[in-house]
């Protein structure tokens, strides 16, 4: 580039920074900061929050909060990318007191937080179950005018069955609704996996069916969820009535196995194979865990025998 006599500026190593950061390239990154101070470019506000991003996604937030000192005392006032970077930053870092600040100064300094500034947060809060707080984001978020996107639904969702709020859901559902938002296949999962980890199969079942007659999208992680949480809650007969429905069946031949129903594991593990289907890595090993402690029906060896266990090689 240089030698075809074309000067590189500020844009430049800016991209260049960034594609370095991109790839984990912390120290080259750093090579061309230097690089193009050396060469009398000034970073501009982009740079320095390329640069904050770096640090923060690298472990590294003293060096991240050395970068932004350079910066302020460079006079250069930090936008909504630096604010949205350090709330980032924090939030991978789970501290959300931390990212909350940030987010609190960027109002503050007159700088207005767009819909990704609330999302991290959100996802944050939601993350250290802390759902008062993301709510109140969530509602603060909407009151700007700023519409949520279906990913901001599926956090507060998925926080809201981890801590057992699955009848708060419902509002939430029928407000993507009206806003024209369906849910996608990831919502419907979601949903499907709090209700059966919180024991209320059957509103599970109830949802399956009103998705089905709605033709809402149902993969199928949405079925082994449910398999699961029925073989879970030793609701076999359930179970076993989604099985054609399934591509892999390993979360039902373990209910069958670990309630008991040995004879009845055989049976499904026969007619998987039967269908193209074979019992996958996490089916295989617990079957090998009930042999080595005596608890597996001797018609189960077969499939057993078929599993090596792991050696661990010499250095």
């Amino acid at each position: 580039m240089t030698s075809k006599g074309v000067v590189p500026n500020v844009v430049t190593y800016t991209s260049l920074i960034h594609g370095a950061s991109l790839l984990s390239k912390q120290k080259g990154a750093m090579r061309l900061f230097d690089e193009m101070r050396g060469q009398k470019i000034t970073p501009n506000v982009l740079t320095f929050s390329v640069l904050v991003d770096m640090h923060f996604k690298e472990g590294m937030a003293a060096d991240a909060h050395r970068v932004m000192d350079v910066m302020v005392q460079r006079g250069i006032k930090p936008n909504v990318v630096t604010y949205k970077s350090l709330m980032d930053g924090y939030c991978l870092q789970r501290e959300m007191d931390e990212a909350r600040n940030v987010f609190d100064t960027m109002i503050a300094m007159g700088c207005e937080p767009d819909l990704h500034s609330h999302g991290f947060l959100i996802d944050g809060f939601c993350n250290e179950k802390r759902m008062d707080e993301a709510l109140r984001l969530f509602e603060g978020m909407t009151s700007m005018g700023l519409i949520p996107e279906l990913v901001t639904y599926n956090c507060l969702i998925h926080g809201l069955c981890k801590v057992g709020r699955t009848w708060a859901v419902e509002n939430l559902l029928e407000e993507m609704q009206a806003r024209g938002l369906l849910p996608g296949s990831q919502t419907c999962a979601i949903l499907l996996d709090g209700l059966c980890k919180n024991g209320q199969l059957d509103s599970t079942i109830s949802l399956l069916q009103l998705m089905e007659e709605n033709k809402l999208p149902l993969n199928n992680v949405a079925y082994t969820i449910l398999v699961e949480g029925m073989c879970k809650a030793g609701n076999l007969v359930a179970a076993k009535g989604l099985f054609s429905q399934l591509s892999s069946k390993g979360s039902e031949t373990d209910g069958f196995v670990t309630s008991g129903e040995i004879l009845k594991a055989l049976q499904l593990k026969d007619e998987m194979e039967a269908r193209g289907f074979s019992a996958d890595a996490s089916t295989s090993e617990l079957f090998v865990h009930l042999v080595f402690n005596g608890e597996l029906d001797s018609s189960l060896q077969p499939l057993a025998q078929k599993v090596k266990k792991p050696t661990t090689e010499k250095l």
